[in-house]
């Protein structure tokens, strides 16, 4: 079979063109593992009404897969939209663009750490108010306290709660009672 050079490749190559019009949500959203894709949730793909403005757009950086898909599953809801990174570089960029309502971010990441890409998030003006929620393995005095004086909303330890992260995030994004 011949593909045309502008044809995309198929799913099991495990590509899709970053910059195409049709995936322009899914840049950050798609990943490769071993010739399987991960699709994770996006207003495109989930078709989300994001036309009345009262859908909230959450960042996730983390770089772990499988507690990325946890907390992706944990953050899902109907009148969010939950867009993926899995390194700080990547993140920065996202949150620069994209201009999320909530960042949630893991401490150790490849590229820039948790606490670089809050560092940038809140020097940058146009970033500085996005609320930030921690969630990380460390769980020492100097830890929490650097989180702290970085400007984190929330700090939570791994392993979390469930029902816990899911108040903590409410409250960041206004809607805890």
């Amino acid at each position: 079979m011949t593909e045309d050079a502008s044809s995309p490749p198929p799913l099991d190559q495990g590509a899709i063109p970053a910059g195409s019009e049709t995936n322009r949500l899914t840049d950050a959203s798609i990943r490769s593992s071993h010739q399987s894709s991960e699709l994770t949730s996006t207003a495109a793909e989930k078709h989300i009404d994001t036309s009345s403005g009262s859908v909230k757009t959450v960042l996730l950086i983390e770089d772990d897969h499988d507690l990325r898909a946890l907390l992706e599953l944990t953050l899902e809801a109907p009148d969010r939209r939950i867009i993926c990174a899995s390194d700080g570089c990547q993140a920065l960029e996202l949150a620069r663009s994209l201009r999320p309502d909530l960042v949630l971010t893991d401490w150790m990441l490849p590229g820039l750490s948790g606490i670089e890409v809050i560092e940038h998030l809140k020097r940058n003006e146009e970033t500085a108010g996005i609320p930030v929620i921690m969630v990380t393995i460390r769980d020492d005095k100097q830890s929490r306290q650097r989180a702290w004086t970085v400007g984190v909303f929330a700090f939570m330890t791994k392993p979390f709660r469930p029902a816990e992260l899911q108040t903590t995030v409410d409250q960041a994004l206004g809607r805890a009672p």
